[in-house]
């Protein structure tokens, strides 16, 4: 029986990608209809960028040290 992620892990990973598709969804916006309201300031979007690039390094590195624990962890052996 294999043991399920953290529920901290999957909450951290759907986070950045909620930030992730916020920063794309502002830099369309941005692109094609400038004149929208709905547009950040450029501070404010780019430090949504660097807060989601941020985010979305340290869940990768999170997942791969998880994963690694993981494999390194013996295997039980069912009872024959």
């Amino acid at each position: 029986m294999r043991k399920a992620a953290p529920f901290g892990l999957i909450l951290a990973t759907m986070a950045s990608f909620v930030l992730v598709n916020v920063v794309i969804a502002q830099a369309i916006i941005r692109a094609f209809y400038p004149q929208s309201g709905l547009q950040l300031g450029t501070a404010a979007f780019v430090a949504s960028a660097v807060i989601a690039i941020g985010g979305l390094i340290l869940v990768v590195r999170s997942w791969r040290a998880f994963l690694s624990k993981q494999r390194a962890r013996p295997r039980a052996r069912p009872n024959a």
